[in-house]
């Protein structure tokens, strides 16, 4: 069984993804999280300018 990752290590896991572009679907299943739990995160990043939304097709996250 796997342990509970911190906060942090999903922060973390999110933004390298996030490198070179990336759509929640594949946020979502890479970091095996919820869709809730990555939009909560991808709100908080974007607020802090860590992250930014490219609307394109499909649209992206990219640190």
């Amino acid at each position: 069984m796997r342990e509970r990752r911190s906060k942090d290590q999903i922060v973390v896991e999110i933004l390298h993804l996030c490198e070179d572009g990336e759509n929640i679907t594949r946020i979502v299943y890479r970091t095996n999280t919820s869709f809730a739990i990555v939009k909560a995160y991808l709100h908080i990043l974007m607020k802090n300018n860590l992250l930014e939304f490219i609307e394109a097709s499909p649209r992206l996250y990219k640190t």
